[in-house]
């Protein structure tokens, strides 16, 4: 996978998530099959901000679409990069 953005999110979700789903995870991942907690899913959130210098919607807020994959987390990701 030459995607550096895909490379870190998958790597992330890996650290925060199952650690029996660890060589399963792609970018068509549902997350809940990632084994990511909502406590999991917070400190990953603010793990790849960091990493990416950008700030995630705020999903109380409505501010994001629909994430159900890996896939479409990325997405959003790439989105929020490319406009920083």
């Amino acid at each position: 996978m030459s995607d550096h953005i895909a490379e870190e999110l998958i790597r992330v979700i890996r650290k925060y998530g199952d650690a029996g789903n660890k060589g399963a995870i792609t970018l068509d991942t549902p997350l809940e099959e990632t084994g990511v907690d909502s406590l999991g899913m917070a400190e990953a959130m603010f793990e790849l901000e960091d990493i990416f210098k950008i700030t995630m919607p705020d999903p109380a807020a409505g501010e994001h679409r629909q994430t159900r994959r890996v896939g479409d987390l990325h997405a959003v990701i790439a989105g929020l990069v490319a406009t920083r």
